[in-house]
C-alpha cells in the first residue's frame, strides 16, 4: 500500500498547470514521473532547472547519454540514492538498455553495457568520485 504524504504543497493555478505540462511531458518520455522527481514540484522553477541539467547531459555533445546516466547510476548506487538509482535505471530504459544489463554493472563494472573506451571512462569517474586523492596522472592515462 502506497503511503499517503505527510505534506502536500498548495500551489497556484498557474504553478500547478506548469508542473502539470512537465509531468505529463516526462510520464510520455519515461512511463512515469519518479517519485523523488515529484519532490520538485513544490517550486517549478527549480523543478525546471532540474530537468534543464538532465537535458542537458542526454544530449551532451561529446559524451553519449548512455555512459552519462551509467556514470549518475553507479554514484548514486554507492551512496544508495534510491531516486536517483531508479530515475537513472528508468534514463537508461529508455535509452534502449535492458534493465539486467544495467543491473548487472553493480556485480562487475565491466558488464556495463558500454563500449570498453566508457567503460574506462565510467572507472575513472568512480575513482575521482571514490578516492579523489589517487588521481593523477597515471590514473588519467
Amino acid at each position: 500500500m502506497k503511503k499517503q504524504p505527510l505534506i502536500i504543497p498548495t500551489l497556484s493555478n498557474e504553478d500547478q498547470q506548469r508542473v502539470d505540462a512537465i509531468f505529463k511531458e516526462v510520464e510520455k518520455n519515461m512511463g512515469f514521473v519518479p517519485d523523488g522527481l515529484r519532490l520538485y514540484s513544490i517550486s517549478p522553477p527549480i523543478l525546471e532547472s532540474f530537468l534543464g541539467i538532465i537535458g542537458y547531459f542526454m544530449s551532451h555533445q561529446g559524451l553519449r547519454p548512455e555512459l552519462l546516466a551509467m556514470i549518475r547510476y553507479m554514484t548514486s548506487s554507492q551512496v544508495d540514492c534510491k531516486f536517483c538509482i531508479d530515475f537513472n535505471e528508468a534514463m537508461l530504459v529508455q535509452l534502449g538498455i535492458d534493465l539486467d544489463d544495467i543491473r548487472a554493472t553493480k556485480d562487475n563494472i565491466n558488464n556495463a553495457p558500454l563500449e570498453s573506451k566508457e567503460i574506462a571512462l565510467l572507472k575513472l569517474a568512480l575513482q575521482s568520485n571514490d578516492n579523489p586523492e589517487t588521481m593523477d596522472e597515471e590514473a588519467m592515462q
